[in-house]
């Protein structure tokens, strides 16, 4: 797992918009990995937090989370 080329697919503001996203991914069997520069927990909407997704499945990720945006 770890040793895949990581790409950034998107950033959202709250920890339960990640959250969201990573299920959705990880039920289309696409790894994620959420990071974020501060503790979301104490600081939270202050900091963007960072959705990562291995290269080789960046296209399928884009398509996914455009289905979450049509609803």
């Amino acid at each position: 797992m770890f040793d895949e080329q990581w790409t950034e697919l998107c950033q959202v503001s709250s920890e339960i918009e990640g959250e969201v996203i990573r299920s959705f991914l990880l039920a289309q069997d696409i790894q994620v990995i959420l990071k974020t520069g501060l503790p979301p927990g104490v600081y939270p909407g202050l900091t963007p937090i960072k959705v990562f997704v291995p290269q080789k499945d960046l296209e399928a990720a884009r398509r996914a989370l455009g289905e979450i945006e049509r609803g």
